[in-house]
C-alpha cells in the first residue's frame, strides 16, 4: 500500500478490525490528549477493553464479564509494571 496515507492505513485497520489492542490504546491515549482528558495507560486500558466489549455486545452486558475485564487490565497493568521495574534493576545493574 505504498503512497497511502498513515490516516488512511489506520482507518482500514480499525474498520478491517486489524488493529491491535496495543495500537487502540495509543490511538485512545492521543485522542483523550487532545480533548484534555489525562488518563493512565491502565485507565486507557479499561476504556478500550469496555468499548470493545460494548461493540462486541451490541452494548449488552452484565456485572460479571465487567468485572473480568477489569482483573484482566489489572493483571496486565501488573506485568507491565513489574517488567518496568526489572528493566530499571538489570540497567543499574548491567
Amino acid at each position: 500500500m505504498r503512497g497511502y496515507p498513515l490516516a488512511v492505513l489506520t482507518a482500514q485497520k480499525l474498520i478491517n478490525n486489524e488493529m491491535t489492542h496495543e495500537e487502540k490504546i495509543n490511538y485512545m491515549r492521543i485522542a483523550s490528549g487532545i480533548v484534555g482528558y489525562g488518563f493512565d495507560p491502565k485507565g486507557l486500558d479499561m476504556l478500550v477493553s469496555l468499548y470493545e466489549l460494548v461493540i462486541e455486545k451490541k452494548g449488552e452486558s452484565d456485572l460479571k464479564t465487567i468485572s473480568k475485564i477489569e482483573a484482566e487490565v489489572k493483571k496486565r497493568a501488573d506485568i507491565k509494571s513489574r517488567s518496568e521495574l526489572l528493566d530499571k534493576v538489570s540497567k543499574k545493574v548491567g
